[in-house]
Order: structure tokens, then C-alpha cells, then sequence
């Protein structure tokens, strides 16, 4: 009989969490699993089609319109109608709602996911905690994310674990990407494109982004910063690309097409605050590009300094600058050994052979 499996998340957009279970559920056995997810924040992006695609069921509650009560009490209605053998919450609302709810209907078994450094650690995450921790498992995708996640909320070692990330670019045909990419950008075939794939938001730093644009355009101005993402700092840092002047950045929004973005690159730069996992660095070393990366928590975890890549200082602006003028300049074996890593390391199989040992495992105290 399959195990009903229950993934509660709060959105469905296109981010990196949304995108690994997306591609975890499409290549899960489906003789041995019965998948459903449920989300409640709306958005326009949201993944739902993708994931019905991938023979998943979906559940929506419109979280904002309900209030807090009605939303649970749905919730329990979703969970009743699924009726989960697990359910696995994803992110920090999830963790909460879904874990009380599934409390609340008798799931005894729970799967939880942190996936961002700076998860709330609050008095809610503690009750929920002390509620329902005998039954939950804790999987967060670095080692730096457990170690905070397990000090915050005094879980003991044995409950969480460390899964990281999976990376997986269909092979293409990389020289026809690269051209029709610097064609639809209007870019000379050896101009230097830096690139950068994320949501517009705090977390990423962008201004640091635009601050080593200005800086890399007094050392070559033919270079050029690509970024491709969407969200709430959009008119911000446009704002900051006219007050600097700066003609050498590009905001291309939203692309569904980051692997052809890829091929048209020559360095990969994320200048993040912080990550659960810097998915879109590993992904430009599956590629095999060269990757400057900022030291936040667990980066070293992906990218090992000066063997598979680079790492500076949060803002530091002068190193950033220097390593991206390096990888340019004779970055090929950094990207060679990035590629062999990230292939070896970050598979699908190694990440669903993980996780098929914890959804089949009882939690401790079930």
C-alpha cells in the first residue's frame, strides 16, 4: 500500500524550496508514495500546474482571507480528507500550522523542514516544539541551518538531520544557448556577463551587486551584471541602477529559462546574506561556471574556497571585485572542479534514496 505523503508549504511560487519539492515529486515512485501538497499564499507564478503535472495532489486555502481560525480549521479538513501516514511541513508557517494541525487530527508522524538561516526562533516555534518533537524529524539542507535550528530550538542532535540540496541541468546545447541568449540581450558574444539568479529581496544583497558593478565598470566597462529574478526590492534597486549610473546591470525579472542564462555566462555571483542553501551557486557549478560566492553561514559547505570557487566578505565590495576580474581572467579550473563536485555530490538519487529513509523510518517517541 503507498504511504500518503502530505507536504504543507505556504506558497508555491517559483523559488528554490518550491522548486526542490516540485522535482522531488516529480521523481518520486509513485507506486510507493500517494503525494499531495497544500499551500495557502496566492501568487501569480504559483507552481500548481507543475506539480498536477507530476501527478500531485493540490489543496489551496486562501490563508489572508480566512483569519487564522477558519484557516485551521480548514487545514484540519484537508488533512482529514487526505488522510496522511506523514505529513512534511516546509519552511517556518508551515512548521507551526501544519504540525498543530496534523496534532490536532492524530498524524503521528511529521517531517520538518527549515530552509532559511534566519527562521524565527519564537515562543510559538517552542510550543509547537514541545507539542509535537517526539513525533517530528527535522531535515534542514545544511550543516550550518541544523546547528542554529538545534540551538534555537533545543532539539536534540539526534532529530535533525542534513540533507542538501539536489542539482539537476538537462544537458543542451550550451554554444546555441550562449548565442541566442547575448542576442536577445544585444551582447557581443565576448562580452563578459556576470550572472545572478534570485528573488529581489533582502536576503540576496543586491546593493552589494550594484556597488561591484560600479566598480568592475572602471576595469573593463564592457562587462555586464545579469540578474534574473523578481520581488519587492525590484523599484529599489532600479532606483539605485539610475542614481549610480549604472549602464553595465540588467533586470531581466522572472525567467523560467536559468539554464540557457547559464550557458551565456562566464561567472556566476551570489552576494547573499544569508542562505538555507545556495541553490543557485550549486546549480552554475553543475554547469560548470565559476563561482565568487559571499562567506554567509554554510556557503563553505558548497563552495570551497579557492578549490571550486571563491569566497568574500559579506559587502566587501573589493574583494568581490577582484575575484570576479580573476575568475574572467583564468577562472576554468576553479569551474572544472566546481562541476566534478556538484555532479558527484548533488544528485537527485543521492537526495531521494535520503529522504526515502526517513519517510519510511519511524520518529522516536511515535
Amino acid at each position: 500500500m503507498a504511504i500518503k505523503l502530505l507536504h504543507i508549504i505556504g506558497q508555491l511560487n517559483v523559488g528554490g524550496c518550491e522548486k526542490q519539492l516540485l522535482e522531488m515529486c516529480r521523481r518520486m515512485d509513485k507506486t510507493k508514495y500517494e503525494l499531495s501538497v497544500c499551500y495557502y499564499t496566492a501568487d501569480k507564478n504559483a507552481l500548481d500546474k507543475e506539480f498536477l503535472a507530476a501527478g500531485v495532489s493540490v489543496y489551496f486555502i486562501d490563508k489572508p482571507a480566512l483569519g487564522p481560525i477558519r484557516f485551521f480549521k480548514k487545514l484540519c479538513e484537508i488533512i482529514r480528507q487526505v488522510q496522511p501516514d506523514i505529513i512534511h511541513t516546509w519552511m517556518y508557517s508551515p512548521n507551526f500550522w501544519g504540525r498543530l494541525a496534523g496534532w490536532w487530527c492524530g498524524c503521528r508522524k511529521f517531517i520538518s523542514s527549515s530552509r532559511a538561516m534566519m527562521m524565527p526562533l519564537d515562543f510559538l516555534s517552542w510550543c509547537i516544539e514541545r507539542l509535537t518533537g517526539k513525533r517530528t524529524t527535522w531535515v534542514v539542507n545544511s550543516k550550518a541551518l541544523a546547528a542554529a535550528t538545534s540551538r534555537g530550538l533545543r532539539i536534540p542532535d539526534c532529530r535533525m538531520h542534513v540533507v542538501y540540496n539536489a542539482v539537476d541541468i538537462a544537458e543542451q546545447d550550451h554554444q546555441t544557448d550562449r548565442i541566442e541568449v547575448r542576442n536577445e540581450l544585444k551582447l557581443k558574444e565576448n562580452q563578459p556577463i556576470i550572472l545572478s539568479v534570485g528573488r529581489l529581496t533582502f536576503p540576496k544583497n543586491y546593493p552589494m551587486l550594484m556597488r561591484v558593478a560600479k566598480k568592475m565598470a572602471e576595469l573593463d566597462p564592457a562587462v555586464r551584471f545579469i540578474i534574473a529574478g523578481h520581488g519587492e526590492d525590484e523599484s529599489k534597486l532600479k532606483a539605485m541602477i539610475s542614481d549610480l549610473k549604472l549602464d553595465n546591470v540588467i533586470l531581466l525579472g522572472l525567467r523560467r529559462d536559468v539554464a540557457r542564462l547559464l550557458s551565456a555566462a562566464d561567472v556566476f555571483f551570489m552576494c547573499s546574506r544569508y542562505e538555507g542553501f545556495p541553490n543557485a551557486a550549486a546549480e552554475a557549478m553543475f554547469t560548470g561556471l565559476p563561482v565568487v560566492c559571499t562567506r554567509f553561514a554554510g556557503a563553505d559547505e558548497v563552495v570551497q574556497d579557492g578549490q571550486t570557487g571563491y569566497l568574500v566578505g559579506i559587502d566587501d565590495d573589493n574583494s568581490a571585485t577582484k575575484r570576479i576580474f580573476e575568475c574572467l581572467s583564468n577562472g576554468q579550473a576553479l569551474a572544472t572542479a566546481a562541476q566534478k563536485w556538484a555532479r558527484s555530490r548533488l544528485s537527485w538519487e543521492r537526495l531521494l534514496a535520503e529522504m526515502d529513509r526517513f519517510y519510511e523510518c519511524r520518529p522516536s517517541g511515535a
